[in-house]
């Protein structure tokens, strides 16, 4: 028996062949699925944006709240902007014609508006917070904007005429 026990033990050093290909054929696979989450950016750049498009609007709600002047919301297939009514300002009813200036963001100093990703696009609209926040056209009703991109998709409402913006 002594003679057998060296055996077993250098028999049980070491990987068999078979089990290094299985290994290596698992990180294999695993390398491919994680490479591609990592390098499609995609979904993240239209859950970015969505974001972004979410926090302007409650943004430019807060400008017409602050300022007592209507604040115009624009919505196009790849960008969106924020204007305010220029003084002298009638803060109710607001309407999207008239003169607008761009609204920018105070810590920032920039003009509040942004362009999509390439990719990505968003529902196109156009309304306005009056002085007091509210969304002043009862013809909009409750509405809907999407933003979409690679493979994400998601929805804000906008709800009149409180200007409540609630998002998922």
């Amino acid at each position: 028996m002594d003679a057998l026990t060296p055996s077993l033990a250098a028999r049980r050093r070491g990987f068999t062949l078979v089990e290094l290909i299985v290994i290596l054929a698992i990180v294999a696979i695993l390398a491919v699925y994680v490479s591609a989450r990592f390098f499609s950016f995609g979904q993240y750049q239209a859950r970015s944006y969505f974001d972004t498009v979410v926090a302007a609007t409650r943004y430019a709600q807060k400008v017409a709240l602050a300022s007592g002047c209507p604040v115009k919301v624009s919505f196009s297939g790849s960008n969106y902007s924020l204007a305010q009514q220029t003084p002298p300002c009638t803060p109710s009813p607001c309407s999207v014609s008239g003169a607008y200036s761009p609204v920018t963001q105070a810590a920032a100093g920039v003009s509040a508006s942004g362009v999509a990703p390439n990719g990505v696009t968003l529902s196109s609209g156009q309304f306005c917070f009056d002085g007091n926040g509210l969304v002043s056209d009862p013809s909009l009703g409750t509405t809907v904007f999407t933003v979409a991109g690679g493979g994400f998709s998601r929805s804000f409402t906008l709800n009149v005429p409180s200007g409540y913006v609630a998002a998922p």
